[in-house]
């Protein structure tokens, strides 16, 4: 296996690109925009061995990334800019049967009739139209929450949000985007239990979201969970 390292930090450049470029020791860093605000670099590290499970990112790996972005990006990024930190590991081949250690190995299927993700029974061009008809229909929506909602959900958001007749209808606000309707709907749909589930592993509003609302929205799961 080898070790995957990534950190998150505030927005680099303005651009959809991502970037890979070599570092001086040959290792492949990427850069990738990340949740409109952000950016996310990473490269894959040495050999691991462990419990996948279990990967840290180490105070030099930190660095390190931090190191690198510096030699190609116009603006600065220290370790104390980093607001996360991503770790995995993720087998390699060895086709060769020599012990070479490989990167990895990708297939791509251009197949025809694919099944959609939940939500995704939409053409890709008809994404801002479903934004603008979100907007129409809820009308308390954002341009930034209706686009996220729609990236999210898909045709699926009236499920989430139903037909509430004011901003009030939809709940508690958590944070600048997250209402408490969206959460009711991750935890009966999407088996949410913790704010980590809604935060990081259903979206990544844990990236803004203040402390205080991080306390409210576990308090509201919790009063949630010992209503049902």
């Amino acid at each position: 296996m080898r070790k995957l390292s990534q950190i998150v930090v505030p927005k680099l450049f303005d651009s959809d690109n991502v970037y890979v470029f070599q570092n001086s020791d040959r290792r492949l860093i990427f850069a990738s925009p990340y949740e409109c605000d952000f950016t996310l670099i990473g490269t894959a590290g040495e050999p691991f061995k462990g419990d996948p499970a279990i990967v840290p990112v180490s105070v030099g790996e930190i660095a390190y990334l931090c190191d690198a972005a510096n030699r190609y990006f116009r603006a600065r990024v220290d370790p104390s800019d980093v607001v996360r930190t991503v770790a995995g590991a993720n087998a390699v081949f060895d086709r060769d049967g020599k012990g070479a250690a490989r990167d990895g190995e990708m297939t791509f299927d251009a197949g025809r009739g694919k099944a959609p993700l939940p939500g995704g029974d939409f053409a890709w061009r008809r994404f801002d139209d479903e934004v603008d008809r979100a907007q129409a229909r809820w009308r308390s929506l954002s341009e930034r929450q209706a686009r996220r909602l729609v990236a999210a959900y898909g045709t699926r958001i009236a499920a989430v949000l139903g037909d509430p007749q004011s901003r009030d209808d939809l709940g508690p606000r958590f944070g600048d985007e997250l209402t408490g309707a969206e959460v009711r709907y991750l935890m009966t749909q999407e088996w949410a239990r913790f704010p980590d589930d809604v935060l990081w592993r259903r979206s990544k509003l844990g990236l803004t979201m203040p402390a205080q609302d991080r306390d409210a929205l576990a308090q509201f799961m919790a009063t949630e969970m010992i209503g049902h």
